[in-house]
Parts: structure tokens; sequence; C-alpha cells
């Protein structure tokens, strides 16, 4: 028996990260890990994103902004919001904003060759760093 092609997953993969290139087309890759880390880990706190994702903590920095508020002069996606820790200033986890909700459904929903969310499990199985980090948890 000959094996499933895989090109079809593969362009609505594709057709996922068109989506979120399209609010910003130089996005570089690491962004778009980041969201979707955040996507999968609501609340996720920032230094564990740098594990997960394999960046620099300056790294996960510049990607937070600019997948947030953005810096002056430079407007950000506004698909995520950072909250900081009131017993720890320094600890932030990172949320999605109704916007990014919005856009990782989207996402999701053209990975789906029906177009529909999947079922999602209630646990939460923790990533290996510097590993793919699967679509098994998503946004609430």
């Amino acid at each position: 028996m000959k094996k499933p092609s895989l090109r079809p997953q593969l362009a609505h993969l594709t057709r996922a990260i068109q989506a979120f290139r399209s609010l910003r087309e130089e996005a570089p890759l690491h962004m778009v890990e980041v969201f979707l880390l955040v996507a999968q880990r609501n609340g996720i706190g920032a230094a564990e994103v740098g594990k997960l994702v394999g960046i620099s903590p300056a790294s996960v920095s510049r990607n937070v902004q600019a997948l947030g508020r953005g810096k002056e002069g430079e407007p950000g996606l506004g698909v995520v919001t950072q909250i900081i820790d009131p017993k720890n200033p320094r600890a932030h986890s990172i949320r999605l904003t109704s916007k990014g909700k919005s856009l990782a459904k989207a996402m999701l929903g053209l990975v789906n060759e029906d177009g529909a969310a999947p079922n999602v499990p209630a646990s939460r199985p923790t990533p290996e760093p510097n590993r793919n980090v699967h679509w098994q948890n998503w946004v609430d």
C-alpha cells in the first residue's frame, strides 16, 4: 500500500505561517516560534520561552516586544501582552491578546485539512528544550 503524501499537510502548514507573516512580512522564524509557544502555553514565563525555543533572554525580550506593543517608532503586532509578577517584578508571564487568540485559531484552522479545531486534551505535556512543540494544546 502506498503511503499517503505529506504535501497537503505541508501546504496547510505553509498557509498558517503565511497567515502569521501577513501581520509582519519580515517576521523571523523565532518570532513565529515564540508566538506558537505562547499560544500553546498561555501565561508561560519569558525564561521558559527562551529555554524551549533555544534563544537568549535578550532575543525573547525583542520577540515579545515585537509581538506585543512594539517600541517607540516601531509598532508591535498586538498579539501578546506581558504580565509582571507582583511578587517578583523581574518575572514576566506572556499571554495572548484577543487578537492573538484569533490569529492562533485561524492558523490552526489552516493547518487542519477540514478547518475545524481539534479536540484538545486536558493535560499539557511539557516539551523538551529545543524540540518542536506539538499542537496538542491550544488556546482557550
